[in-house]
């Protein structure tokens, strides 16, 4: 056997040692940061788990990896402030895909998942759908398939944060109301004249001409109509109180 040949055995031995030493070893769970967009991998086979990990890097996004759907959970917190997409397998150990999505529906809506599986059928698609899954990837899948189904999931990532803090501002401006500014606007959402509001919250046109004023200043609106449709798009529940 020649000197070229014995070294490159030795390399390859090399590399089969450091890969069953990392499987060996325990899973680190890091804390994510939330003030930036990740990509999330969850899938329970060291070899899998470190492939995608190293294809979807790329794209730029720090990228966590996950051997359980309860380590990757625990990650998150119960705050539902971390964001950006995740990777999730089927056939999980412990807890299974799609009790990950059902979790990440509840709590995490910022985080969109996509599934992965060799065992897609109709129905499994229907329930993945049913569940907040953006798609479901069959595997064997292409590096571009991967990589396009992520970069999607990464931007309606981003516009469901921009959703949140957009809804997050509306309420905050909202809170700043008065009570009875508040129940001038609630009179305005339904379409009620100055008059009407008059007679309803007890006070003069002169008083529903400054609350409105007030209303819109506050809300960052420049009509009724604009402060309505933006309250509109962000489905934002409001108490209209009411006056004493």
């Amino acid at each position: 056997m020649n000197f070229g040949r014995c070294l490159w055995i030795k390399h390859l031995f090399k590399i089969l040692y450091e890969t069953k030493r990392k499987m060996s070893q325990p899973v680190f769970v890091p804390r994510v940061q939330v003030d930036q967009l990740s990509v999330f991998v969850i899938d329970d086979d060291f070899g899998s788990r470190e492939s995608i990990k190293v294809m979807v890097e790329p794209l730029g996004c720090p990228v966590f990896a996950f051997e359980s759907g309860e380590e990757f959970l625990e990650s998150l917190g119960g705050s539902g402030a971390s964001q950006g997409c995740a990777i999730i397998d089927l056939r999980l150990k412990r807890m299974s895909g799609l009790s990950v999505l059902q979790s990440l529906l509840k709590s995490h809506t910022c985080i969109v998942p996509l599934l992965v599986t060799a065992f897609a059928d109709v129905k499994l698609v229907v329930d993945a759908l049913s569940l907040g899954a953006t798609t479901v990837i069959s595997k064997p899948y292409r590096d571009q398939d991967l990589w396009d189904a992520v970069s999607a999931g990464l931007v309606s990532a981003k516009e469901r944060v921009d959703d949140r803090r957009r809804t997050e501002g509306l309420k905050e401006k909202f809170d700043r109301l008065t009570s009875g500014e508040q129940q001038v606007l609630g009179c305005l959402l339904r379409g009620d004249s100055n008059k009407q509001i008059a007679v309803a919250c007890d006070i003069s046109t002169r008083t529903v001409d400054i609350r409105r004023a007030a209303i819109l200043k506050k809300m960052d609106a420049k009509t009724v109509v604009e402060l309505s449709w933006n309250l509109a798009r962000s489905g934002l529940e409001l108490n209209l109180g009411s006056e004493e």
